[in-house]
């Protein structure tokens, strides 16, 4: 596996994108690509930086080796994507965690979005290898090897995105009694990609924590995730302690497959069936800046 970098030469990134130094240099005294001079004057640019810059200017990854990503296969911007299901299926049930996520995490630096993955190939990978655990012990053992890998590689990703402190906070978190790390983990990284600054409690994270964490912080937007059974009432009942602390109305948002059916007549709240339909609605958000009132 590569090594973690923080800091890149001109001719680190130059190399990883196939370009000359040059380029990046005038690139970086433009004003478009922000860097730090060390105390002997030379250029250094941060990895969050890179990833920023490599995907808004459309730059194909040629060597992500070199941003401490391991040597995952290139692909062009005119090839369809990032990762299919298939080859996220092999590399998990084979228990191949590195590759797995060299490919998502290499897809996102070129310019997959994080709603896309999620949606997409992490998404298929994971109904099909959910259904191990029929096949007896190392079943399972690979469904939860896989879902660690997933975890990884969208925390990974997390890392690399940079909210401005003054960005609007999102706070949120699956309900109480829900073992499931992805779905929140996926909010997240989908609501900080959109310029979120986003707090997430995770799995198993009670109404009375949430509401706590709400009240100190004061969020535009609060999200909720069930992938466990939840009755109209169980999550009337949750949603009711978590605006005890709402000093201004945030935007809700809810999803999971627990969700009951009448979900839309029992909950003043925005409901989406995939990160996509979040990060639409999250994009309206910033875009227009409101914020509802009480």
């Amino acid at each position: 596996m590569a090594k973690p970098v923080a800091f890149l030469s001109p001719n680190d990134l130059a190399r990883a994108v196939g370009v000359s130094e040059s380029s990046v240099k005038r690139w970086a005294d433009d004003g478009r690509l922000q860097f730090v001079r060390t105390a002997g004057g030379h250029r250094r640019i941060r990895l969050a930086e890179a990833v920023r810059f490599v995907r808004e200017a459309g730059l194909d990854l040629l060597r992500p080796d070199l941003l401490g990503m391991g040597p995952a296969e290139p692909r062009s911007r005119g090839g369809g994507g990032g990762p299919t299901a298939e080859a996220l299926i092999e590399a998990l049930s084979k228990g191949n965690d590195v590759a797995a996520r060299q490919m998502l995490v290499s897809s996102f630096v070129q310019g997959d979005s994080a709603a896309g993955l999620c949606d997409g190939p992490i998404r298929s990978a994971l109904e099909v290898l959910g259904h191990l655990w029929r096949e007896g012990p190392e079943g399972i053992a690979i469904e939860h090897q896989a879902v660690d890998a997933c975890a990884q590689a969208l925390m990974e990703i997390r890392a690399m995105i940079t909210v401005p402190k003054t960005a609007p906070l999102a706070i949120g978190g699956a309900v109480e009694g829900d073992p499931y790390l992805l779905p929140s983990l996926m909010s997240a990284v989908v609501l900080a990609e959109l310029g979120f600054r986003t707090l997430n409690l995770g799995p198993n994270a009670p109404s009375r924590a949430l509401r706590a964490a709400v009240r100190h912080r004061d969020p535009k937007l609060v999200w909720r995730s069930s992938s466990i059974e939840l009755s109209a009432s169980e999550l009337r009942a949750d949603l009711a302690e978590i605006s005890k602390a709402f000093r201004r109305m945030p935007e809700v948002v809810l999803g999971g497959r627990g969700l009951p059916r009448s979900v839309h007549s029992t909950s003043d709240a925005q409901v989406f069936g995939s990160m996509t339909e979040l990060a639409g609605f999250a994009r309206g958000l910033r875009r227009t800046g409101r914020r509802r009132s009480t």
